[in-house]
């Protein structure tokens, strides 16, 4: 098994909470702070925090991809809300693992990747 597809394996079978925390901090470094994910658990606190103004819940949610027993939420490109109940299906996960692929050595320290590995040819 090559590193990065140990990579993927660990990663897809983390819990919810730590694939979430583990993207956020890759969009942090990679500087896609747009691509952020956000609890939905508690769709009333997560509106309290993000809007105080009603008008601006209103306008958000105007053209949102919502469900409200979803968990997890983001904005799109545009600034409108998604939803998902898997925070997988909110997340740039291609593109995510062709930057840890280029950069094994940044990132490695997330995963526990066996010595004994094949290298990627």
């Amino acid at each position: 098994m090559t590193k990065i597809e140990a990579i993927k394996e660990q990663f897809h079978s983390w819990d919810d909470w730590k694939k979430v925390d583990f993207y956020n901090e890759f969009c942090d470094a990679m500087n896609w702070r747009d691509d952020y994910i956000y609890s939905f658990a508690d769709p009333e606190e997560f509106i309290k925090n993000e809007y105080p103004d009603p008008y601006d819940a209103f306008v958000a949610g105007k053209n949102a991809d919502m469900c409200w027993s979803d968990d997890w939420i983001k904005y799109d490109g545009y600034g409108n809300l998604v939803t998902r109940f898997n925070p997988e299906n909110l997340m740039n996960l291609d593109d995510m693992f062709r930057e840890i692929e280029a950069d094994i050595e940044t990132w490695k320290e997330y995963f526990d990747l066996d010595e004994t590995e094949s290298e990627d040819e």
